[in-house]
């Protein structure tokens, strides 16, 4: 896998794996339909924190012990679901990648989302997202997002709060619905806890309620 970044747009794209534009298409597809399925997504901060390393990611959560010994427990084997891995940290971190992850058959682009938005097509993930029961898990300044539950996460270091968000989650998720992470590096820790369709957004939703949380979300034409 090669990543390269276009500087214009901000957009990274990712060889040796399937188009993020494909893997986009299927996941709105997915949704439509109403076919279970999951979507997890590893960055360089989760994989600093796989790592042991000190210090805090992008957003400034905070990298803690024992949920870098939890992530690294969700790729000792290659899940049944799909699993993203960011082209930065493919660019920045490819010994760790291969480390953790040279055992997967299978990986897509962690970006497909967020390669969307650059490319104007959310509005067919929204579309889609209306056919279904949605729970969001993230920070207060998503509620106006839409007309769907939300499980209220810290703005910083949702892990301290892991077994009350879980058990939220846990109690209002049923098989049918849509549950979408916006909560950080704790996201793939709980994923895989949830009976439900689960898409780890991450933070690409920001920019659709006034927050510019990535470099990218000021080149949007929202």
């Amino acid at each position: 896998m090669v990543a390269t970044k276009n500087e214009i747009t901000g957009r990274w794209t990712l060889s040796g794996v399937e188009p993020s534009g494909e893997t986009f298409s299927k996941i709105v597809s997915m949704v439509r339909s109403g076919q279970r399925f999951k979507f997890a997504r590893y960055g360089d901060g989760e994989i600093n924190c796989m790592n042991g390393k000190q210090g805090r990611n992008c957003d400034s959560h905070e990298y803690y012990t024992d949920l870098g010994k939890r992530l690294r427990e969700t790729v000792k084997k290659e899940p049944d679901y799909m699993v993203g891995i960011q082209p930065l940290a493919i660019s920045h971190m490819e010994e760790s990648v291969k480390k953790y992850f040279g055992h997967f058959k299978t990986l897509y682009d962690s970006d497909a989302i967020h390669s969307a938005s650059i490319d104007g097509r959310m509005g067919e993930l929204f579309e889609a997202l209306k056919l279904r029961k949605v729970i969001l898990v993230g920070p207060s300044h998503l509620f106006d997002m839409g007309e769907w539950a939300h499980i209220v996460t810290p703005d910083r270091n949702c892990w301290l709060q892991y077994e009350e968000i879980k058990k939220q989650v846990l109690i209002h998720a049923e098989p049918d619905n849509v549950v979408l992470l916006c909560c950080g590096m704790m996201a793939e820790v709980l994923l895989p806890e949830i009976d439900a369709t689960v898409i780890d957004i991450g933070s690409a939703f920001d920019p659709y309620v006034g927050v510019f949380s990535r470099s990218y979300h000021h080149k949007l034409k929202l």
